[in-house]
């Protein structure tokens, strides 16, 4: 196992793996730098200017 201290300041790529509501898999990955907050560490995300094009809203009722 990793020590999670050695994981500060390190760019980390987070993938999470689940289901959707209709039972279909649903994927979203998450980049960032790790950071310490006290006791726990934190993925501190920033939005780089490739990607503030692809910034939309969605409707939450769906």
């Amino acid at each position: 196992m990793v020590d999670a201290g050695r994981l500060v300041g390190k760019k980390l790529a987070l993938l999470i793996v689940g289901e959707d509501e209709q039972g279909k898999d649903d994927v979203v990955v998450f980049t960032g730098i790790v950071r310490q907050d006290g006791r726990s560490l934190i993925l501190e995300r920033t939005l780089t200017t490739d990607w503030r094009g692809r910034r939309h809203r969605v409707d939450h009722e769906t």
